[in-house]
């Protein structure tokens, strides 16, 4: 018992709860206020990864290596192929959607339908570029690094992803962001 309290997987549940320790926090006292939940989101990501950052800092550890970070200079043929990648994933995985029965579907949507819901910008800014960042951060970044260092770099892309599609709680959203995470940790491991 001892070694598995010290050990990688330990670790990476700790943070898990403490995410969504910050989750259930936050939510409890802002949501009333109108924030979005995915702003919500957003700010839990930013409260684990400063926690990491902190316990990481007292190990030595710099913040490039805690979070897996590392300048990558794409060229412009990868860029494209990246964008049309992402942008087949998405028209794909929406066909499947709209070929769901609708008692999974309508789930999908409602909750999608509070995310989404609130001001445009806010929506835009916290959904579409600090959320995702900061996802992949947290979930590339250290979770598939420290997993695959300890399992092997594919288990440890499996284990991630699967990880990454669990925290999103809805069967449709799991799913969706399970197939995502696997993908996007794969781009994370071919470039590092």
């Amino acid at each position: 018992m001892v070694k598995f309290l010290k050990s990688v997987y330990f670790e990476l549940v700790w943070y898990v709860v403490v995410y969504v320790f910050y989750y259930c926090v936050l939510t409890a006292v802002l949501y009333p206020l109108g924030i979005s939940t995915a702003a919500l989101t957003a700010l839990s990501l930013l409260l684990i990864l400063n926690y990491v950052r902190r316990k990481d800092k007292k190990r030595g550890i710099g913040l490039t290596e805690a979070f897996g970070l590392k300048a990558v200079r794409l060229n412009k043929k990868e860029i494209l192929l990246l964008a049309v990648l992402g942008i087949a994933l998405n028209l794909t995985i929406s066909g499947i959607l709209n070929i769901l029965p609708s008692g999974i579907s309508k789930s999908y949507t409602e909750s999608y339908g509070v995310i989404i819901s609130g001001n445009i910008y806010e929506t835009v800014i916290v959904m579409a570029v600090a959320t995702p960042i900061l996802e992949e951060i947290f979930f590339r970044g250290i979770f598939q690094r420290k997993l695959g260092e300890k399992l092997g770099p594919g288990r440890g892309l499996i284990a991630a992803a699967c990880v990454f599609g669990f925290m999103h709680f809805n069967i449709v959203w799991s799913i969706y962001s399970g197939i995502i995470g696997f993908l996007l940790g794969a781009v994370y491991l071919y470039y590092g």
